[in-house]
């Protein structure tokens, strides 16, 4: 390619974007590809009595891995189900650590003007609460549908809370001038090298005795990771060296992300922190299930298949863009 083509051709690639207002940028919550691996990869980490059914049905537990983001666009009460801001919590009493529903709320009332509702800032922990009982109830029942359905939407809030970037105001790097954080933490680079990690989890499953205390430290535990997930990035973005963005073709668009030589970089400087929170999010997810099957007196479901609808056989492969907690 001579000199001169290759001036008119930057030349045309310019105009171009800049008279579509560059390409967009693409994001994902831990993205549907995850949300998905970890409901598919926690029923191995079942017993032969439960895993069974979740196996025979895994294409449903997939598809509902990702209806809770689908509904955020439609119900006005799903967003705060996925997330908790702790740094708003906290900066109105440090008492919110821990509580349940109603002593949350009672609090909330206490710190804030009655204009606001107790929630907008979230309600993760105890709506991942609310779910156990929920599908507890179904097992009792033998309700199989329902048991499918809540299993799989379950497995998502609770891997929200694995999540730093669910736990915090900042969530996507808005506040700090580095916005496109969120995809990057939880989409692009599991995404990127999710061939690569350790898949075999050689731990027993645990019963959650106490399941509030559980997410509470889970949430807390993200919470406290903050720091090298901000920090990392900005390591990252200052170095010259490390291209920051690069373009690929998705669908016949051009799609500006995060390079690659920038995405194994920063994981390196977060310890490869995220590999590790998808391996807890897998146990736990499958924990949970046990936990809910045991308290429901361990009911036995035999080899069940319920049929998945066309829409939703669609939905197994779509993918969904998005930057919020």
């Amino acid at each position: 390619m001579n000199s001169s083509f290759s001036k008119k051709l930057g030349l045309i690639l310019v105009v171009f974007f800049v008279c579509n207002g560059g390409l967009p940028y693409e994001g994902k919550a831990w993205g549907f590809f995850i949300h998905k691996k970890i409901n598919s990869h926690a029923i191995f980490l079942l017993p032969p009595e439960l895993m069974t059914l979740y196996k025979n049905n895994e294409f449903i537990l997939k598809v509902y891995a990702t209806k809770p983001d689908n509904r955020r666009y439609i119900d006005p009460k799903e967003g705060p189900r996925h997330f908790i801001d702790l740094d708003t919590y906290t900066s109105l009493d440090a008492g919110f650590i821990g509580l349940n529903y109603e002593a949350a709320k009672e609090l909330y009332s206490q710190c804030v003007d009655e204009s606001l509702d107790f929630g907008q800032d979230g309600i993760l922990p105890w709506h991942c609460l609310l779910m156990m009982h929920q599908l507890t109830e179904a097992m009792k029942g033998g309700h199989l549908e329902d048991i499918l359905r809540i299993s799989g939407e379950l497995g998502h809030y609770l891997s929200d809370a694995y999540v730093p970037l669910h736990t915090t105001q900042n969530y996507n790097g808005q506040r700090s001038g580095q916005r496109g954080i969120h995809g990057l933490w939880e989409s692009t680079i599991p995404e990127l090298e999710y061939q690569h990690y350790d898949c075999w989890i050689d731990e027993d499953l645990s019963f959650w005795e106490n399941p509030l205390e559980e997410l509470w430290s889970i949430i807390l535990d993200s919470h406290n990771m903050l720091f090298s997930v901000f920090s990392a990035e900005y390591c990252v973005s200052e170095d010259a060296t490390i291209p920051k963005y690069s373009y690929r073709y998705r669908q016949g668009r051009a799609h500006r992300t995060y390079s690659t030589a920038f995405c194994t970089r920063y994981s390196e400087l977060c310890d490869n922190h995220i590999e590790q929170r998808y391996r807890q999010a897998v146990h736990t997810v499958a924990s949970v299930w046990f936990t809910c099957w045991t308290n429901a007196g361990k009911p036995q479901f035999h080899n069940q298949v319920i049929p998945l609808n066309p829409p939703d056989k669609e939905e197994l492969n779509h993918p969904s863009s998005c930057d919020h907690h």
